[in-house]
């Protein structure tokens, strides 16, 4: 984000450099006449990721893949289908797409059916919190997780091959 009448491009990706009265050390100060006050959200927002908070960086689809589609689009993007291990997490993601109008559709995230159950990338299991009513209701290879747009964001599970729209989760630059 850019601050208007404020802003200087000085070519430095993901960061909003605004000028401000000087406040270097005297011997830049003369030189320059400004500084730059530095703005990073910890995000990659040339890739579109926006800071959720909670080390959360969300790029939401506007389109639709299967689930293995989605996941390569979440990787030329740089990250991979959100995993949603944490309730702070899942909150941060949640409360963004309920804030969101027009209201987001359902979303393909990172939650598989594995030999222990439902799990998350990475082995963390699925907290049964985060299931709509009455779900998960298929628990085979194929199951893949989403968040259902028609049951307040709560996970429900779906087969693969299905097309929905996603949320990739970026890496933080800290």
């Amino acid at each position: 984000m850019y601050v208007p009448n404020q802003t200087i491009a000085l070519g430095t990706p993901n960061v909003c450099h605004v000028t401000t009265k000087p406040q270097l050390p005297a011997y830049l100060a003369d030189q320059a006449g400004y500084i730059s006050f530095i703005r990073d959200t910890g995000c990659d927002e040339l890739q579109g990721y926006q800071n959720l908070g909670a080390a959360v960086c969300i790029w939401l689809s506007t389109y639709t893949r299967n689930w293995i589609g989605a996941q390569y689009e979440c990787q030329a993007k740089g990250g991979r289908l959100a995993v949603l291990d944490t309730p702070a997490k899942y909150k941060a993601v949640v409360e963004r797409l309920k804030a969101t109008q027009p209201k987001p559709p359902s979303l393909f995230v990172n939650a598989l059916v594995s030999q222990s159950g439902w799990q998350w990338e990475g082995g963390a299991s699925v907290n049964n919190t985060f299931w709509a009513p009455g779900e998960p209701s298929i628990n085979n290879y194929y199951s893949r997780g989403m968040l259902n747009s028609d049951k307040g964001y709560l996970l429900a599970d779906v087969n693969w091959w299905d097309g929905h729209y996603f949320a990739c989760q970026g890496p933080p630059k800290f």
